[in-house]
């Protein structure tokens, strides 16, 4: 079964410690009249959170697919803390995801345009 969620979902969702695998940059020709410039993370999403026999979290997990439409002004920074060189590069997990309408923006669309902010923990969950 495949579960497609919108926008229109964004506030009953939560994405806290969904793994980040991968992200990449579809963008379109525009000489071929295709604008698409989307920014799509590969993730983990946590489906459901689940009280382990010990009492620690478990989790249902279903790979998805994080996609932003008419991505621009991208900036990504990834930031691991300081470890004194101690600890390797693990999977990132999302710690929130925000977004902010933007009302004075270039954009010619029929629709509310945001700038969004994946804040990343840098750390798997526990």
């Amino acid at each position: 079964m495949t579960t497609k969620y919108t926008e229109a979902d964004f506030d009953g969702l939560s994405w806290h410690d969904c793994h980040i695998h991968s992200f990449e940059l579809l963008t379109g020709d525009p000489d071929q009249g295709d604008w698409t410039n989307d920014l799509v993370l590969d993730i983990d999403f946590i489906v459901q959170w689940l009280c382990g026999v010990d009492g620690g979290p478990r989790f249902r997990v279903a790979p998805a697919m994080l996609r932003f439409h008419n991505v621009t002004d991208l900036q990504i920074r990834i930031e691991w803390a300081d470890s004194g060189y101690r600890i390797a590069v693990h999977p990132a997990a999302i710690d929130r995801l925000e977004r902010e309408e933007v009302v004075d923006h270039k954009l010619r669309l029929n629709r509310p345009y945001y700038a969004w902010t994946v804040a990343s923990t840098g750390r798997m969950a526990e």
